[in-house]
């Protein structure tokens, strides 16, 4: 018999991971069925090639449902950094007297200052508010308080309309039509603990060919950056300035120690299928600091345009699998940014790797939001 879960998709810079899971205890879930597909990926904000895009994401769903022995009759589908832009709104909502604040009175708010809501080059993807107050009063939730006025902090994510209907598109010659978009950075915040959200936060996610940065206050984002610079540009340049082969170059950086100081001509030995090369580990570390000096450099740019006062002594977080699982790489990247760099992922679930953080979160998001439809559901079935 056919296990009933929820289809996520995770839009990365290298690969299509798509799983199917079940939701558990909490907000655990086992895994139905999932697959990997490599692709040329996106930069700039658009699919290096659209037809392989759109091949492969044929090939994940047909794998996933191959996978799970399920059909999938809905997709969530996570936008990556790169796809979208941040808008930060503020906005009140009044009433004639004092009344008890209900979800439809957030959702009204929420709609009314959705700026884009009636330019069609733009598509609304999520609208989270950072803080809210009642008559001026701060609440975490303002559902079930009594006031005159409703404010809001909001954070509103857009993405190119051209990017969903390229995405719907393709979905719809694969017999897919019901689709849900979700933000990737809104639901990667959850990966960090509430407390160091609290007043402000930065989420770093470094992966093959981007890098995007989240300034993060309370359950929204205050400001998203990102730039295309990722862990492949440091294997280009170890392939270029060596003489080495590409997957020679992947090799080596999964074993590089950069906290290390190489002896005078010391060198590393790579093996790659039966290729063995030695290189000057010195100048293989050099090649690589030069590249993550780069990658710094465009993280600072992006704290400096968010505007908002991130003290050094505040740690910056980083995820991702572009420079993740660098040996030394944490440790440089605090120094070039003169700030506390933590590594963080989901560990407590089965894909815990940072290169898989965007596609946990994804998952918790959309059961959540399964959840959610079902005791709405029933809710409006009981009271028939």
């Amino acid at each position: 018999m056919a296990k009933k879960g929820v289809a996520v998709l995770d839009i990365g810079s290298s690969k299509l991971r798509l799983v199917i899971a079940q939701k558990t205890s909490g907000k655990n879930f086992n895994i139905l069925g999932m697959s990997e597909i490599e692709y040329a990926g996106f930069y700039n904000g658009n699919f290096i090639e659209d037809e392989d895009f759109y091949a492969a994401i044929n090939k994940a769903i047909i794998s996933a449902e191959e996978s799970a022995q399920t059909h999938i009759s809905k997709l969530y589908i996570g936008l990556p950094a790169e796809f979208l832009c941040c808008l930060v709104k503020e906005g009140t909502l009044s009433f004639e007297s004092k009344k008890k604040i209900t979800q439809p009175d957030i959702d009204l708010l929420l709609n009314q200052n959705n700026e884009y809501k009636y330019l069609s080059n733009m598509t609304l993807i999520s609208a989270d508010a950072v803080y809210f107050t009642v008559d001026g009063k701060k609440v975490a939730s303002p559902i079930g308080e009594k006031g005159e006025k409703l404010f809001a902090q909001i954070s509103y994510h857009y993405s190119s309309s051209e990017i969903i209907l390229k995405i719907n598109s393709c979905l719809s010659k694969l017999g897919l039509a019901s689709v849900e978009y979700l933000s990737t950075p809104m639901c990667q915040l959850q990966i960090l603990p509430q407390n160091a959200r609290t007043d402000l936060a930065v989420l770093i996610d470094c992966g093959y060919l981007t890098t995007s940065v989240s300034v993060i206050r309370g359950d929204a984002i205050l400001y998203l950056g990102s730039f295309s610079l990722g862990g492949a540009h440091i294997m280009t340049d170890l392939a270029e300035c060596l003489n080495i082969n590409y997957p020679i170059a992947e090799a080596l950086k999964r074993k590089l120690v950069l906290s290390l100081v190489p002896e005078q001509d010391q060198t590393i030995e790579v093996a790659y299928e039966g290729n063995i090369k030695n290189v000057p580990l010195s100048l293989t570390n050099e090649i690589v600091c030069a590249r993550l000096d780069i990658i710094a450099k465009g993280i600072d740019t992006c704290i400096e345009l968010s505007k908002l006062d991130y003290p050094k002594f505040y740690p910056v977080f980083l995820t991702g699998g572009g420079i993740s699982l660098l040996k030394g790489a944490r440790q440089y990247l605090s120094k070039q940014l003169s700030r506390p760099v933590e590594i963080i992922f989901d560990d407590s679930q089965i894909l815990s790797k940072p290169y898989y953080s965007a596609l946990v979160t994804l998952t918790e998001t959309a059961i959540k939001k399964e959840c959610s439809n079902e005791k709405s559901f029933l809710a409006k079935l009981f009271k028939k």
